[in-house]
């Protein structure tokens, strides 16, 4: 089983150029971390550098909340669940501009369909604004 990589100089964290990209490398396995607030930390620094757009926008800090967008042509599918106490979900979807809010109990998940002008083409236990 691997816990470590080896890296030259003994570097936990490297970046290098590859092509027109880059290549960022732990040398630890970030997904077993205990906090998941320094691996969002990761993943949004690897979304700036290589310049992702993002398909929406919120105020939620709370790592235990994931917020999964898949972009169609004429949609975007988002699904969200909770591993978390707070209950409270809330996003913008950046293509219509339209907000969406929601109660959702931990250990849950919702699905929403939000066509490009922001209306609702389908939902699954999203019962909320939007």
């Amino acid at each position: 089983m691997l816990s470590r990589a080896q890296l030259s100089g003994g570097e936990d964290w490297v970046e290098r150029p590859l092509g027109k990209g880059r290549i960022l490398f732990a040398a630890l396995p970030l997904e077993l971390s205990d906090s998941q607030e320094a691996l969002g930390r990761v993943y949004r620094y690897a979304m700036e550098r290589a310049g992702v757009a993002r398909t929406y926008t919120t105020e939620l800090a709370d790592a235990g909340i994931l917020i999964c967008p898949t972009q169609l042509p004429q949609a975007t599918l988002y699904v969200i669940t909770s591993e978390s106490n707070q209950t409270q979900v809330s996003f913008r979807d950046a293509r219509s501009g339209r907000s969406f809010a929601e109660t959702l109990a931990p250990g849950r998940a919702s699905l929403l369909l939000v066509g490009t002008k922001g209306e609702v083409l389908a939902r699954y236990n999203w019962t909320g604004v939007g």
